[in-house]
């Protein structure tokens, strides 16, 4: 898998934008945290094509892997852009916490790059922009969860980087999810997943 998306608007560069710098809080902070840290890594958020097309259209391809009932027909498209990067932001977020605590800091000069392609996210329930944009009434509740794939180059990679996918979708639909419950799970058991992958890659 390719780790430069082509993007297919103006947006899709924002998004790749504004999830690498403008969500990323205070670099100097960040670069304060990464001083502390015993390892280092720059780290870089981005979208799939897929995901970009539908922050304002619709989905490509679909969601084969996923076991969607009547009311969950359209949740897939027309997201908004807003709810793709608050997703970006907590990934970050998520991501900066779990590496901290493996003693690995975020350095935007680091040699070190870690890429990471959120290649898919649905929700549990419509977007406010999915409201607007289908016409749909009352909420909507589905089987939500994202795929989100990993790769990391270090002086020892070359073109080879270390790939580390993840993917998590809830089996049932839950009257009780709200938001993009399932995805931020998903979020959370990657960034777990990745720091303790660097860690032991670190380590070596």
């Amino acid at each position: 898998m390719k780790i430069h998306n082509r993007f297919i608007s103006a947006f899709a560069t924002l998004l790749m934008i504004a999830a690498s710098w403008m969500i990323s809080g205070s670099a100097f902070a960040q670069m304060v945290d990464a001083d502390r840290a015993q390892n280092h890594v720059r780290l870089e958020i981005l979208f799939s094509e897929d995901m970009a097309r539908r922050a304002n259209g619709k989905s490509k391809g679909g969601h084969s892997n996923l076991k969607a009932g009547a009311r969950f027909a359209y949740i897939t498209d027309f997201y908004g852009e807003a709810p793709l990067l608050d997703l970006a932001k907590n990934l970050r977020s998520d991501l900066t916490e779990a590496l901290s605590e493996k003693n690995i800091g975020i350095d935007p000069k680091s040699e070190n790059v870690l890429w990471v392609t959120i290649v898919d996210a649905v929700p549990n329930e419509w977007t406010i922009n999915q409201i607007k944009r289908l016409g749909v009434a009352g909420r909507a509740t589905g089987i939500g969860g994202a795929a989100i794939v990993g790769q990391y180059y270090d002086k020892n990679s070359a073109d080879k980087p270390l790939t580390i996918p993840h993917k998590y979708y809830s089996t049932e639909a839950d009257d009780m999810a709200r938001g993009w419950r399932d995805a931020e799970r998903s979020i959370s058991a990657f960034s777990k997943k990745t720091a303790h992958i660097l860690a032991e890659r670190m380590s070596e």
